[in-house]
């Protein structure tokens, strides 16, 4: 089937939303996604910065919404990434709160056609078991996999936070135990330090670069610094890891209630043992700019890097298949995507 091809023989109308669709937009996704209205995901003010807050790389509203008449009946929106390899830059994006009318046959397909003009990819990481069976016949394939790992900041929360309360509690509470305690705690090697800096202050030679048939999110301060206004976010930081002087590494935390995801870190390509040292370096920042959190996590594409955090103390808790819709031809030999937290809404 090929990308564009939907069924529908009814006409609809569509266009980039304004912020007076939000009501009939919240409607929609609460009704097709079976959320509640208290959902993240429908906030008034998520939803204005999502959509329609100014972004560096986009100039204009990021949803789209297609209608019958008056009634929004589709939505979709554009979480920008500009993808960068061999083939130069191309805008891409995640594709994110994408909801249809139920029984309106084709109307998911037009939608995403609408957000898709003039992108070279469309990605999806995770969603619902309904999407995950119907991106393939919308063209998506999968590509490399993304790692998500997690460590408890306490020694038994999140799991009493998180966890019901039933017969597996103990178990549970033991686990989150084990994980606290593991690795045993070292020194932090002494001929490495940390600096907490502003993102303006992150040597451009850090920002990630495409290998052979890779592709990356580009980097910059404007893209860090517009993450941190998300209104979920209730604090952040970002540090340089140095060694002999040289700053090695960087990477981003940001509080969202009382977790904290690595959002973003570079360059590209660390190999295991300054990963692990990159790792040990975010449980030290954590435990000193946000201590009363409860858990922290960072997501992946690449092996060393999972490897390193592994040894530090981090636990995979979900592993997914990048899906990408891939539009442009100069990305037909890309089969890697190096990506982060902060390359769709999961870092909020």
């Amino acid at each position: 089937m090929a990308p564009w091809c939907y069924s529908s023989k009814v006409k609809f109308f569509g266009r980039l939303s304004v912020p007076e669709d939000q009501d009939q937009i919240t409607r929609l996704m609460i009704e097709a996604m079976a959320i509640e209205s208290s959902d993240s995901a429908v906030c008034p003010d998520m939803q204005n910065w999502k959509y329609w807050y100014p972004h560096p790389l986009a100039e204009s509203s990021r949803s789209h919404v297609l209608l019958d008449g008056e009634t929004v009946i589709a939505h979709g929106a554009r979480w920008p990434i500009l993808l960068r390899g061999a083939f130069g830059d191309r805008p891409a994006f995640h594709l994110i709160d994408w909801a249809a009318q139920r029984g309106t046959p084709g109307a998911g397909m037009q939608i995403l056609r609408l957000c898709g003009e003039n992108a070279a990819a469309v990605f999806s990481i995770g969603g619902s078991a309904m999407t995950k069976r119907i991106l393939p016949a919308f063209g998506f394939s999968p590509q490399n996999r993304i790692v998500f790992l997690a460590r408890p900041l306490h020694p038994l929360q999140p799991a009493w936070h998180d966890s019901p309360r039933d017969w597996k509690m103990p178990a549970r509470l033991l686990r989150n135990l084990a994980r606290f305690l593991a690795p045993p705690r070292v020194a932090f090697p002494a001929e490495w330090s940390i600096s907490a800096i502003d993102a303006d202050a992150i040597p451009h030679a850090l920002f990630p670069t495409a290998g052979p048939g890779e592709a990356v999110s580009v980097r910059n301060a404007a893209l860090l610094r517009h993450m941190m206004t998300c209104p979920r976010i209730r604090s952040w930081q970002c540090y340089l890891l140095w060694r002999d002087k040289e700053a090695r590494a960087y990477f981003c935390l940001a509080r969202v209630a009382d977790r904290i995801g690595v959002v973003d870190y570079g360059p590209a390509r660390l190999d295991e043992a300054v990963s692990n040292v990159l790792a040990r370096a975010v449980r030290c920042a954590a435990a000193v700019d946000f201590a009363d959190c409860v858990e922290m996590r960072v997501a992946t594409t690449e092996s060393p890097v999972e490897a390193g955090f592994a040894r530090a103390g981090f636990h995979v808790w979900r592993t997914e298949l990048i899906k990408v819709l891939k539009l442009d031809a100069a990305l037909k030999p890309v089969n890697n995507y190096r990506l982060t937290l902060l390359d769709w809404d999961a870092a909020c």
